[in-house]
């Protein structure tokens, strides 16, 4: 059988192949195993090159999709404690489906999460995501996370990582609801929250009454969010925003409070009436408070022994302001509600002092307009003047010392009067502004109290000047109320009432001029008494009783008030407002008055000068 040339040709290779010399084939044999190395080698890298592209393939696509990871299931795989991975923390699912959260999944809280083999914890949680105005429909509604307005957001930049955050409040994974009471905020429970940065604080309150009350579950009491609620940006209540004050009697006020739990009224109405209550009204923020005196975390009751408001430690109380008080001064009533049945002496004197103001400003009210009518009705003799061409010759009524001391009593008593009419009306926002003008309690009590120097100098000064000074003791005998005074004031009212044509004749001072000066001396007398009671309390009582200082309270303010009052209706009138001397008479500048003026308001005077030769002659009849 013929062949072909190419099977000869392979024949041929392969024989020679196998009858060659030894050399030959070892030749053959290497050229072989180079070619078999190189096709290894290029075979091994390119399957290198495949694997590590399909690793790095694998490492992308291994990461779960963004719906992927909104399976709880896929997080727990390593967090749930009975499949715990290594360096993962425990997560209970049934405390998470248990929670506030419930219906969200892990991504939700935890953002930053894309991969499941994540190397290191996921990042704190940002609970304003969430918990934004508006963003929350709920209890939780319009809740701030810190850092927007809380409270312990102002402890981020001092203390950084270590500073409250929200978990440390609500928890993490098992916040439940505030109104719950496995909430970490329930009454029962919020102390022991609060305790984690706050022992000291929390053992107080735990043993407190309010405190006993809560562990019990009683929800009417407050709490530490009642008092120091945590997201002030929209609180309503606290004593951060609103005061002690005003977060206190928010329950002690209520009615409904106060008929349940029999706690007694009229707290605040007690405290507003004391100066205490009037200077914190007006902005004070040292002056004594409710916790000032009932404690602050560790509240008793007042049979407690323990008890800062126990009879037995009032002295101490009242001693960390006013030291020296006295120990009767732990039987004394405090939160005085004056009546005829309690309180009565408090009650009788400001009564008094109601229905005296009340009568005598009507009078004064009364008398004006019964003169306006008659001069109205011109019923007064027609005033004599004379023309600008030729003056009148003026007489000296007033001496420079008396000017003198009328200006510095008048200033002193405008300064007492700005000083301290704000605290007789501590709610008006004028007082308010007043004082804010002043630049606060503390100098208004420095201007007043400066003033007051100013009016007890004055009066030890006019008391020197009557006893030793001739002129003094002159006009001080005269200004003495006698009976005549009676008899022309009740001539003054037939005139006015038509039963008479002729109007009282006076001498020099009448009945209006001797009426203020009696009752500017009588008004300073008791002003400065009561005033100098009331500058230095703990002085005054460890020498009185406080039932003393009680009454001098009241008489101090409105004996102010009637003052007050008398100077602008009835001093105001007579000397400026009359229209006899409209716009004002300037006596009181000059110290000098016309012949006119003296025979028309002092025809008494006028006569008695007209007899000893002391007036011009061309004026006499």
């Amino acid at each position: 059988m013929r062949r072909s040339p190419a099977a000869c040709t392979r024949t041929r290779r392969v024989a020679n192949y196998q009858v060659g010399s030894s050399g030959e084939r070892s030749a053959v044999r290497r050229t072989g195993d180079n070619s078999a190395n190189v096709l290894r080698a290029f075979l091994a890298c390119a399957f290198v090159l495949m694997a590590a592209a399909t690793w790095a393939s694998a490492a992308r696509t291994i990461k779960p999709s963004r719906s992927l990871l909104r399976d709880d299931s896929f997080c727990l795989g390593c967090h749930a404690p009975e499949s715990l991975a290594k360096g993962a923390k425990p997560v209970a699912a049934a405390v998470v489906y248990r929670s506030a959260h419930r219906d969200l999944v892990c991504v939700d809280c935890h953002r930053d999460l894309t991969d499941v083999h994540h190397a290191k914890p996921p990042a704190r949680a940002d609970c304003a995501i969430c918990h934004t105005e508006g963003g929350v429909s709920g209890p939780a509604a319009g809740r701030k996370a810190p850092g927007h307005g809380d409270l312990h957001s102002l402890s981020l930049p001092r203390k950084g990582e270590r500073a409250p955050t929200c978990t440390a409040c609500h928890g993490k994974h098992d916040a439940s609801p505030v109104l719950s009471a496995s909430s970490r905020l329930a009454p029962a429970r919020i102390a022991a929250t609060c305790g984690a940065c706050h022992s000291a604080e929390a053992r107080q309150y735990s043993e407190s009454v309010h405190g006993v009350a809560a562990g019990q579950g009683n929800k009417d009491v407050p709490t530490c969010s009642t008092c120091h609620p945590e997201h002030i940006a929209l609180g309503r209540t606290g004593v951060l925003r609103r005061g002690v004050v005003t977060t206190c009697v928010s329950c002690h006020e209520n009615p409904g409070l106060q008929s349940k739990y029999a706690l007694p009224g009229n707290r605040l109405a007690s405290y507003l009436g004391s100066y205490h209550g009037a200077a914190s009204e007006l902005g004070d923020n040292r002056v004594a408070n409710c916790t000032s005196c009932h404690s602050v975390h560790d509240i008793l009751p007042s049979t407690d022994p323990r008890s800062t408001v126990n009879p037995a430690d009032m002295p101490r109380t009242c001693g960390r302001c006013h030291p020296g008080v006295s120990g009767r001064f732990g039987t004394a009533r405090v939160h005085l509600q004056p009546s005829l049945r309690r309180d009565r002496l408090i009650f009788l004197v400001k009564t008094g002092y109601q229905v005296f103001i009340g009568g005598l400003i009507s009078s004064f009210v009364g008398y004006i307009a019964l003169d306006l009518l008659a001069r109205r009705r011109r019923r007064f003799p027609a005033t004599r003047r004379s023309a600008a061409a030729h003056p009148q010759p003026e007489f000296e009524r007033l001496s420079l010392d008396q000017r003198i001391q009328h200006w510095l009593l008048m200033a002193s008593f405008i300064t007492l009067m700005v000083t301290g009419l704000p605290l007789t009306s501590p709610s008006w926002a004028v007082s308010r502004s007043l004082v804010r003008f002043l630049g606060g309690m503390g100098v208004r009590a420095i201007i007043h109290r400066t003033a007051a120097v100013v009016l007890i100098g004055l009066a030890c000064y006019h008391l020197l000047y009557v006893l030793f000074s001739r002129r003094g003791y002159r006009d001080f005998w005269q200004l003495r109320p006698t009976l005549q005074d009676g008899r022309d004031l009740l001539r003054m009212l037939r005139f006015y009432l038509g039963y008479s044509t002729v109007p009282a004749r006076f001498g020099r001072y009448n009945y209006i001029e001797k009426f203020e000066y009696l009752a500017v001396g009588w008004g300073s007398v008791v002003m400065v008494t009561t005033g100098l009671l009331l500058w230095a309390p703990g002085v005054s009582l460890s020498v009185v009783p406080k039932w003393v200082m009680d009454v001098a309270l009241v008489v101090h303010g409105w004996e102010a008030i009637l003052a007050f009052l008398a100077i602008i209706i009835w001093h105001m009138y007579n000397v400026h407002w009359n229209p006899a001397v409209f716009p004002m008479s300037r006596v009181w500048l000059t110290g000098r008055i016309s012949l006119d003026e003296l025979r028309d308001n002092h025809p008494l005077e006028y006569d008695r000068m007209q007899l000893g030769g002391r007036l011009p002659q061309e004026d006499a009849p």
